[in-house]
């Protein structure tokens, strides 16, 4: 301590360093300088050993301090190499609607069987392609919902989940496993997604 004080250009003499160990985070930029000043100045001491409590009187009445032209240096160069760790992510492209592919029974490419299968569920659903799934998403991927109706929650495949996140109007309504049937999605829909947000939106 009584060494760090030294370098700072302040003349400790015999300084029991406990009685300073609060002053230890002076910046080097002065400050330490213009607190032995105030401390004169406003308590009349004559010298940096002084109690406690004066240090921190001497401190409260010091003008704020502001960043130095290092610190904000310093600042500036270290957004600029985040930026360049981790630049920032280019928008998805807009999304591709006529890249369809199903799950399930196709009665053509690109177009589901959407007969029932018995259970409620049709035979096939439609999905985005898995290359425009990979252009990027703009919403979590999200696999379970819930119905506002009845409160069932319903999983679904990866396919469809990662549909959603990538184009989350592509579909008008999705079923529920507690019904046993089909309803809208979308702001005015009957689902949500477990995180409280709407399914479709």
């Amino acid at each position: 301590m009584v060494e760090a004080l030294h370098i700072k250009g302040l003349d400790v003499g015999d300084v029991d360093p406990a009685t300073v160990c609060q002053v230890h985070d002076w910046p080097s930029d002065g400050l330490a300088r213009r607190l032995v000043d105030a401390m004169r100045e406003t308590h009349g001491k004559g010298g940096i050993n002084v109690c406690i409590p004066c240090i921190e009187r001497a401190k409260a009445a010091l003008p704020p301090r502001g960043p130095t032209p290092g610190e904000e240096l310093a600042k500036e160069m270290g957004r600029r190499d985040a930026e360049r760790a981790y630049p920032k992510a280019e928008p998805p492209p807009p999304v591709d609607r006529s890249a369809r592919c199903t799950v399930g029974e196709a009665i053509a490419p690109g177009v589901a069987n959407t007969e029932g299968r018995g259970d409620g569920q049709q035979k096939g659903y439609v999905i985005l392609c898995d290359g425009e799934r990979r252009r990027g998403f703009v919403r979590p991927v999200r696999s379970s919902y819930i119905h506002e109706k009845c409160g069932t929650l319903t999983t679904m495949g990866r396919a469809l989940s990662e549909t959603y996140a990538r184009d989350p109007g592509f579909y008008s309504g999705t079923f529920c496993c507690g019904c046993r049937a089909h309803f809208p999605v979308g702001a005015d829909g009957e689902f949500h997604w477990e995180d409280g947000t709407k399914v479709g939106t």
